[in-house]
């Protein structure tokens, strides 16, 4: 049974590989294109320990900088919208606070302890003054979809009849706290990455 699992793991991987890793870079979709080249999910594939490439690794973190936005944190993907009046013009724009975590999340497994750190101070300390809610995202482009001065919390669906999705998030949020702090009192990285060996 264990050898047919791995079997079955080791074919999966050599298929993803193939689908999503061109030119020597890691893409968030099949489709060629500008938008999802970089996208921030794509943290969440070395989390789980799907890409367990060094170079991958560490090509995929240096390209997030081109997600980084004015709020502080990072946006998912490039958007390529052009028209104002669709609504993921904007929506593509803003901070997504589950990008930030997994980006801690990899810096903690690569040893970026310090940029971790700071990362989780920055989204516990504003949650801190504000009823200790995380919310789904910060205003980095503020518009009348997502008011507020840049790096205000987006509670929109506090407000609205989302707020069981945000209070999940909100939850989901903590639970990344807690496991990214317990990596750095460990001394073994996670399993997911013990074979991994990367250099900061």
């Amino acid at each position: 049974m264990r050898s047919e699992i791995l079997s079955k793991v080791a074919a999966l991987e050599k298929g993803f590989t193939a689908a999503f890793v061109r030119d020597g870079k890691l893409h968030g979709t099949l489709e060629e294109g500008m938008k999802n080249d970089i996208d921030g999910a794509l943290l969440a594939i070395i989390n789980f320990g799907v890409v367990k490439d060094p170079a991958l690794v560490r090509d995929t973190v240096d390209r997030m900088e081109l997600l980084k936005v004015a709020s502080g944190g990072y946006k998912r993907v490039r958007s390529n919208y052009t028209d104002p009046a669709i609504f993921e013009y904007w929506y593509e724009k803003e901070e997504f606070l589950f990008v930030d975590f997994s980006l801690a999340e990899v810096y903690r497994r690569m040893g970026r302890n310090a940029e971790a750190d700071a990362m989780l101070k920055r989204i516990v300390d504003k949650a801190a003054a504000d009823h200790n809610i995380i919310p789904e995202m910060y205003v980095a482009v503020p518009c009348a979809l997502f008011p507020g001065a840049i790096g205000d919390p987006l509670e929109r669906c506090l407000l609205s009849d989302t707020a069981l999705e945000n209070s999940s998030f909100t939850f989901w949020s903590a639970n990344r706290c807690r496991t990214i702090i317990d990596f750095a009192s460990s001394q073994e990285p996670p399993p997911a990455i013990h074979n991994i060996l990367l250099s900061a």
